[in-house]
């Protein structure tokens, strides 16, 4: 009988205890394209793949710290199509968060998504002279 709670106390514990997950545990692959408009605000487009490096982990959402607060209309999408990202505006940051669609568990499998948002930050006009800050 003792045994039986230890063990059952050792599920609890691994079930409400997420695992802390690291940047080596998953590759990373972006393509990001940068759309400057005429009036100076930027478009940013990034496909990213994310690839499973463990057995025994997965994926469920991607966060992305922007140096900026001057972030505009949000949008992610993947395969299964779009996904509501969750933002967040602190002191001179915007936190995105996009809670992925699908999980893919097993090692080697890739999740590939589409994060978009405007930025009034990356182009900056200084006489005839257009300043991009990436």
């Amino acid at each position: 009988m003792k045994h039986r709670l230890v063990y059952f106390f050792c599920v609890c514990l691994y079930f409400f205890f997420p695992q802390i997950v690291h940047g080596a545990d998953f590759s990373f692959d972006y393509l990001v394209n940068y759309q400057i408009n005429e009036n100076l605000s930027t478009r940013v487009s990034q496909e990213i793949t994310i690839t499973n490096n463990t057995t025994s982990l997965l994926a469920q959402n991607f966060t992305l710290v922007v140096s900026s607060e001057k972030i505009t209309a949000p949008y992610a999408s993947d395969s299964r199509g779009s996904i509501k990202p969750v933002v967040t505006q602190t002191d001179q940051q915007t936190i995105i968060t996009v809670p992925f669609n699908a999980l893919t568990p097993g090692l080697g499998k890739a999740y590939t998504f589409t994060l978009e948002y405007t930025s009034a930050d990356i182009a900056k006009k200084n006489g005839r002279i257009l300043e991009i800050v990436i």
